[in-house]
């Protein structure tokens, strides 16, 4: 019976924070930043870099506008 553990395509040590580093999109000044941030504050600022470059539209509506709408709905 073979290893779980060492099969192809599996690990159960993979890092995400050492691949995105060996990929140059994370680095621990970084890392430490993102930890001091809420999990609401991440998702807030991902949605504002994503509609900056729509002009403030996100799927064809203003979002801002929208997000109370949109949380009581989820």
């Amino acid at each position: 019976m073979s290893n779980p553990s060492t099969e192809k395509g599996f690990s159960r040590n993979k890092s995400l924070s050492n691949t995105l580093r060996k990929e140059g999109k994370s680095s621990e000044a970084f890392e430490i930043m993102l930890s001091a941030l809420t999990l609401e504050e991440i998702i807030g600022l991902k949605l504002e870099c994503s509609m900056k470059l729509t002009n403030g539209k996100l799927y064809g509506f203003n979002l801002w506008s929208k997000i109370v709408d949109i949380a009581k709905e989820a």
